[in-house]
């Protein structure tokens, strides 16, 4: 405890402050600097943060009443800013946003919030700027347990423009992007929170996933899904971009890393498909040999096929669509999953479909997951069916091929 006449040195980066505290004005004193006497609380003395001058103030107007002056350190803020302090930084003492990206990013957009952040307004920031100065700062603000960002897996991803705006602390991972980055490249989901836009988020992933995983991802954000938070499962939401959007942010960002595995991700994906299953089936059967796919021509994703006027009355609809479809050659494959085609009703429905399909000159496959999950299963009927009728010869499953495929199953399917 301190008792009366106790002196306490306080740092300044003022020269002089012209300013009078409970109408005593404050004086410099000597520059001899004595001890801080032990047990003085940083967070009160500021010895840690300020050197300088010392001053003469009253430590309150209670304890003035009884006690003569003490010399105390007083930070510049708290006496306002005076000819002589250096001046507030920018922002200080107000909460400033964070910007999400990676992999933070990417959670977000698969929530089932995505639907409501497609909706909020883009904000023109071109980089990061006015972050909080510290973790200890982001932490103080309740910024990371605010509802937006109470959920994200730690450490959280953050976007900074240079090294010296790193935020150190075990929540937070930083990623420095010191180019110039196109307006209207985040959403503001929370007063304090940006979350960089579907079409940054994916740039931002393409320095982090393979080509192959890269344009499942691109077929995700195009399609009608969003995989789950640890990717074994999938809820249904509308598309949060399409693929000339995509590319056009892409063709903006020229010389950023990344941007040649975007465009090359980008030439393999297709938009509209309603399932991480069928997303992965078109990738196993499109990709080149050399990323262990079977190199067959690019599909089209649901594509819609418009029924006759006699099976638009049998069926109740006016047309199809077709999970993958090659149009020219008329040749429609179907995915059909245990848990959803699995009941008999269903079944007859499916049933009814292809009889519908195949009297208007389609030829129609169905996969089902066991032949899906089987490579030998999957590559007899590409071998047999599939290939002939695309007039392409796959490569066969043996050597460096089945290394690729066995390595882009692991990539699509777990």
């Amino acid at each position: 405890m301190y008792t009366l006449g106790t002196v306490v040195s306080i740092h300044f980066f003022c020269a002089t402050i012209p300013a009078k505290i409970a109408g005593q004005k404050v004086r410099r004193a000597s520059c001899a600097m004595p001890a801080r006497p032990a047990g003085l609380a940083k967070d009160c003395s500021g010895a840690a943060s300020h050197r300088g001058a010392t001053f003469l103030v009253p430590v309150s107007i209670k304890v003035w009443r009884k006690t003569t002056e003490k010399v105390l350190q007083v930070p510049c803020g708290m006496m306002g800013h005076h000819e002589g302090c250096p001046a507030k930084p920018k922002g200080m003492g107000a909460r400033m946003p964070i910007y999400i990206s990676h992999s933070s990013a990417q959670s977000l957009w698969r929530s089932t919030h995505a639907r409501d952040y497609v909706r909020r307004p883009r904000v023109e920031d071109c980089l990061p700027e006015n972050l909080p100065h510290s973790y200890r700062t982001l932490f103080s603000q309740g910024i990371l347990s605010t509802p937006e960002l109470r959920s994200l897996p730690r450490p959280i991803d953050i976007l900074v423009a240079k090294d010296s705006e790193r935020l150190y602390g075990q929540q937070i991972r930083n990623h420095v992007w010191m180019r110039k980055i196109p307006e209207w490249s985040f959403v503001a989901i929370g007063p304090y929170v940006r979350l960089s836009t579907p079409e940054f988020t994916y740039l931002q992933m393409a320095s982090i996933l393979s080509v192959p995983r890269l344009a499942a991802y691109a077929c995700e954000i195009t399609g009608g899904y969003s995989l789950n938070q640890g990717a074994r499962s999938f809820h249904a939401r509308p598309p949060l971009t399409d693929l000339s959007a995509l590319g056009e942010y892409v063709s903006e960002c020229a010389g950023v890393r990344g941007v040649r595995p975007a465009r090359k991700a980008l030439s393999y994906a297709v938009e509209g498909f309603r399932s991480p299953a069928e997303t992965s089936l078109a990738l196993l059967l499109t990709l080149p040999p050399r990323l262990g796919g079977y190199g067959l021509p690019p599909c089209h994703a649901n594509y819609r096929i418009d029924l006759t006027e006699s099976w638009e009355r049998y069926l109740r609809t006016p047309y199809l669509l077709a999970d993958l479809a090659w149009p020219a050659e008329k040749l429609v494959m179907e995915y059909d999953s245990d848990m959803i085609h699995g009941e008999p009703s269903v079944r007859d429905h499916d049933d009814d479909r292809k009889s519908a399909l195949e009297a208007m000159g389609y030829t129609v496959i169905t996969i089902r997951s066991q032949r899906l999950m089987d490579p030998t299963k999957l590559d007899n009927i590409v071998r047999q069916r599939i290939a002939p009728l695309l007039g392409v010869t796959p490569p066969h499953r043996t050597g460096l091929f089945a290394q690729r495929s066995d390595d882009l199953r692991s990539q699509l399917l777990g």
